[in-house]
């Protein structure tokens, strides 16, 4: 008796969308008579008890359901605030190298001029030096 007590309690928090089922748990946990029937109370009682443990395991894994879907949807957001940093960190990088890139050039043209001014201070030097050859045989 127990058991289909909380049974009853239990289907009535039960979302049992399905009507066949419904009507399959109400009929083991309320007591009606069909007039034709003749009343065994042994039977009424193995009926009540085995609804009584189905809406008690429907119960269980729906709460259950709810637990697991909560940390599924708990581990996506995970994963989703996860994804972000990452694609915020690979614009970071991809940032850094468009900077080291820009870098580089300024180094290669910085290197190109450096060379530029190396030639034309060799040539001076060769000029001065003819020039002293000059002076010096005058």
């Amino acid at each position: 008796m127990a058991v289909g007590h909380v049974g009853r309690r239990k289907l009535v928090r039960l979302d049992v969308s399905h009507p066949y089922q419904r009507a399959f748990l109400n009929r083991g946990l309320v007591r009606t008579r069909v007039i034709d029937e003749e009343a065994d109370p042994s039977l009424d009682q193995a009926t009540m008890y085995a609804a009584g443990l189905t809406a008690m395991v429907m119960a269980e894994m729906a709460d259950v359901s709810d637990v697991l879907e909560n940390r599924i949807f708990r581990n996506m957001d995970m994963q989703d605030v996860r994804m972000n940093e990452v694609e915020r960190e690979v614009e970071e990088a991809k940032d850094q190298i468009v900077h080291n890139h820009d870098e580089l050039l300024q180094a290669q043209v910085d290197i190109g001029d450096l060379r530029y001014r190396n030639r034309t201070l060799e040539d001076r030097v060769l000029r001065l030096e003819e020039q002293v050859r000059d002076l010096m045989a005058f």
